[in-house]
């Protein structure tokens, strides 16, 4: 079971005043409990409110709660064949209809977002003569008794007089509220005497100014109730205050040591944040050249990345015109290739070409030998021509001479009678 966080009260965990605001409730109970009853006490917390009804009036009680913790606990320690536990909603009460005799619910209701439907829940399942009690803080004095600590973190919806009495009244028709309150007391009691007798000076207080408000709410006519007076077991209430007192003191001296070895380990741990605040100081110094240098890293990195991007770009180019290269290279390759082959057929060619011009070189030198033979007979014909020549101009000569003879007379008449040498 989790630790008391003063919410869910854990009997051996809390103090005899504590101790006694809760259980006087359950006894208030007891006294409206006729025996072998059926009761439900709703919010049931640990179950030792449960467990009292149960063992004192024989009735047969069931707790339910929210809380699984609160529940194993109460099973734990408090189940018998005449208290029974089972977690439940305090807004959808898990029993039928007419089926309650009692239905207590013991601060609880403050805590229940849905508390208008517990209390309607609380009307269907009481019997038509059944009693519900409730109880809840007084917000008017509650709140002023917290002080410093302010509103209960718990606590959803807080009461003060007038509006409990008001909502109580909106779903019952009879209700009566009873003021809860510490009050000094001082008893008689003798070994062996049954019984107690009470007188009272004034019990004339006002439930409205109360530190609780406890109601008992009905269908039918409440029957009477007599004021109520719980005298605890540890009943010498100035020695239970001594007690507590020394307690106190104790306590307070405890938290005083710790509180003086707090305030050392304050002082060690101020001296300690110091030396790390110089250290923290001179980190920030570093972190801040550091930071200079990471700046001037990542312009560098920053110019180092221009580059690379630009050279990538280049890269980009140099392989689209290796491409190209190599597109050009191909086409040359295949070019070369075909001139390889032109070149192979041109030499031979070329070959059978010297062939056939050696073949002529040879016919051309015979050739220019025959030329020189007709050169040199041409030679010797123009020497005869010549000779021929001069002897033709000679003969001519002597021709004209012997023409001039034939045109003579003689000749003429030759020619006309057509004697003579010339008459052909």
């Amino acid at each position: 079971m989790s630790d008391f966080t003063g919410e869910r009260l854990i009997p051996g965990q809390v103090d005899a005043d504590l101790w006694n605001e809760h259980i006087s409730r359950y006894f208030f109970a007891l006294s409206l409990c006729k025996n072998g009853e059926r009761v439900l006490d709703a919010g049931c917390g640990t179950g030792y409110g449960a467990s009292l009804l149960n063992r004192r009036s024989h009735a047969a009680v069931l707790g339910i709660d929210v809380s699984p913790d609160a529940i194993n606990h109460a099973l734990r320690e408090y189940a018998s064949a005449g208290a029974q536990f089972a977690i439940g909603r305090c807004e959808s009460l898990p029993v039928r209809e007419g089926s309650m005799d009692l239905v207590t619910a013991f601060e609880v209701i403050e805590h229940l977002d849905g508390w208008r439907e517990f209390l309607v829940e609380s009307r269907r399942v009481l019997a038509a003569n059944g009693l519900l009690l409730v109880s809840t803080p007084n917000r008017s004095i509650y709140a002023e008794s917290r002080g410093d600590a302010g509103p209960n973190p718990f606590h959803v919806h807080e009461f003060d007089f007038n509006e409990f009495s008001r909502e109580l009244a909106g779903v019952f028709p009879h209700v009566r509220i009873f003021g809860q309150n510490h009050t000094g007391t001082i008893t008689l009691t003798a070994l062996g005497e049954a019984g107690i007798a009470a007188e009272r000076e004034s019990l004339h207080v006002s439930p409205e100014s109360a530190g609780y408000l406890v109601a008992v709410c009905s269908k039918a006519e409440l029957p009477p109730i007599s004021n109520f007076v719980f005298v605890p077991e540890a009943a010498n209430t100035l020695l239970e205050r001594d007690r507590h007192i020394r307690l106190l003191t104790q306590d307070f001296t405890t938290l005083f040591e710790r509180l003086r070895l707090q305030d050392a380990e304050l002082k060690r741990s101020n001296e300690w944040a110091q030396s790390l605040d110089l250290q923290l100081t001179d980190a920030g110094k570093t972190i801040g050249q550091l930071q200079t240098g990471l700046e001037r890293s990542n312009q560098w990195a920053r110019s180092l990345n221009a580059q690379i991007e630009e050279a990538g770009l280049r890269i980009a180019q140099v392989q689209t015109e290796l491409e190209r290269s190599n597109e050009w290279g191909n086409s040359l390759n295949h070019q070369l290739s075909d001139s390889g082959s032109q070149i192979a057929r041109l030499q031979f060619e070329v070959n059978e070409s010297n062939a056939w011009a050696n073949g002529l070189d040879a016919e051309l030198a015979s050739a220019r030998a025959r030329i020189f033979e007709l050169q040199s007979e041409v030679e010797t014909k123009n020497q005869w021509a010549l000779s021929l020549q001069q002897e033709l101009e000679q003969q001519t000569g002597e021709l004209a001479e012997a023409n001039v003879k034939l045109n003579s007379t003689w000749v003429r008449v030759g020619k006309a009678l057509r004697i003579g040498p010339l008459a052909q």
